[in-house]
């Protein structure tokens, strides 16, 4: 890898993996609309270590809070629905993973993926009640998002965008679904982080160390900015931006690619 493509993944993975667009179906598209290698495992394994530290500072307050054995009834409520909210992805994946790492080399795939769940959040948004926050959370509900979560596996499909699509349909208000879809990445970054480092084969990579520091160092950095701004300005995001902006991504592609 050159240190462009280096320098330019990494902050697209620290961005995109929050913003609602998918970060692993552009991890995808930008090397091979611009004739660049696959970036390699090694590579993902450290980008998503970058945005898994980012969390961790930023929301070290509430880690700390869902930590403690003698927490307030509130985070040990929120601690439950987070795990209970894990569960569903981890099985898929464990039972699915190979069918999955097929999927992620289709550019088509993660076109149409794109486009669909972009129209989705969009609705979402636009239509969905808001009628309770994170406190107000329930079990059943925790479940449908962990479930719709798994969708995120298929590429282009953005795992904080169709946590936030099914917190928005369950009646979340907005700023309670992107929060609620940012802490639940910790334990499904987590996941994730630990199933690239047990299947990791040590083949040989096209990254070099100091180009894997890098990364983590940028990923990080682009993670925290993008958590920071986003959760700032929730209030005032309209989301048609970002289903526009997915429809014009997934034509383009199935224009390049079929």
């Amino acid at each position: 890898m050159d240190w462009l493509q280096v320098i330019l993944l990494a902050i697209l993975q620290g961005v995109l993996e929050f913003l609602p667009i998918s970060s692993s179906g552009h991890l995808i598209l930008f090397p091979a609309m611009l004739g660049w290698d696959d970036q390699g495992a090694l590579f993902d394994i450290a980008t998503h270590f970058g945005s898994l530290v980012a969390m961790v500072i930023y929301f070290r307050k509430e880690v700390i809070s869902l930590l403690q054995l003698n927490a307030h009834r509130n985070f040990m409520r929120l601690r439950i629905n987070l795990i209970i909210a894990t569960v569903p992805i981890i099985l898929v994946g464990f039972f699915f993973g190979d069918l999955i790492l097929i999927l992620n080399r289709s550019p088509v795939i993660v076109a149409f993926a794109t486009i669909f769940f972009g129209v989705l959040l969009w609705l979402s948004d636009r239509f969905g009640k808001k009628i309770s926050n994170i406190e107000g959370l329930n079990y059943r509900s925790s479940i449908i998002i962990g479930i719709s979560q798994c969708l995120a596996l298929i590429p282009g499909t953005s795992r904080s965008g169709i946590s936030i699509t099914a917190g928005r349909l369950l009646g979340l208000d907005k700023e309670s679904a992107v929060r609620f879809s940012f802490l639940l990445a910790l334990p499904t970054l987590l996941a994730s982080f630990t199933w690239q480092v047990i299947n990791y084969s040590a083949e040989a990579q096209s990254i070099g160390p100091d180009q894997l520091v890098v990364a983590i160092l940028l990923s990080a950095i682009a993670s925290y900015l993008t958590i920071k701004l986003f959760l700032q300005f929730i209030r005032q995001i309209d989301f048609s931006w970002f289903m526009l902006y997915r429809i014009g991504l997934g034509l383009i592609t199935l224009y390049l690619f079929i």
